[in-house]
């Protein structure tokens, strides 16, 4: 009985961990196809955070709306040199908004998940470029199933089920530390 509850936290660790919850960006609502006049700025100016190998993320100040960009160190091949990548076709790659309406969001990248938290509305991005590259490997200051990336993104339009879409100019997530560090 005891293997089994320890296998099954192996499964599940993964998923609880990397849950998907620092400089800035220029959100601007369109209509399908044609960026509207109105533009309504939105600032990627909270706190970026990863994990796993990787997962990064940076929300709003206000904590309703999150960025997030997941791929495989390996299958991409990240090394401490820049690499573009364009979204929509590098199937290794995801990039996503996670719209939280009115609410908060909680923590991303946590084995605590509380009860009644908000669920957000997933929208994949269709297109853009997301340039990443490793800025720190593991060592003294590191651990060994960590390093840190940096994760540029650029041009990425979000498309919403009501027919319009999100425009998000630039976001970077600098130096943010990823990999499974536990223990």
């Amino acid at each position: 009985m005891k293997q089994q509850a320890v296998i099954l936290l192996v499964v599940l660790a993964p998923i609880i961990c990397c849950r998907q919850p620092q400089s800035t960006a220029n959100l601007q609502t369109a209509s399908t196809g044609n960026l509207q006049n109105s533009v309504t700025p939105l600032v990627f100016d909270g706190r970026a955070g990863g994990c796993a190998f990787f997962f990064v993320y940076k929300d709003t100040q206000d904590k309703t709306k999150v960025i997030t960009v997941y791929g495989s160190e390996k299958e991409l091949r990240i090394t401490t040199g820049p690499k573009t990548f364009e979204i929509g076709k590098t199937p290794s790659l995801k990039v996503q908004l996670d719209d939280y309406g009115q609410a908060q969001h909680g923590e991303y990248c946590s084995d605590v998940v509380g009860n009644g938290e908000p669920i957000p509305q997933h929208i994949e991005a269709t297109s853009g470029r997301v340039t990443v590259f490793i800025t720190q490997k593991a060592g003294k200051e590191v651990p060994s199933a960590a390093y840190r990336i940096t994760v540029k993104l650029k041009n990425v339009n979000f498309l919403i089920a009501n027919g319009g879409s999100f425009y998000v100019e630039s976001v970077e997530m600098s130096n943010v530390l990823v990999g499974w560090i536990c223990c």
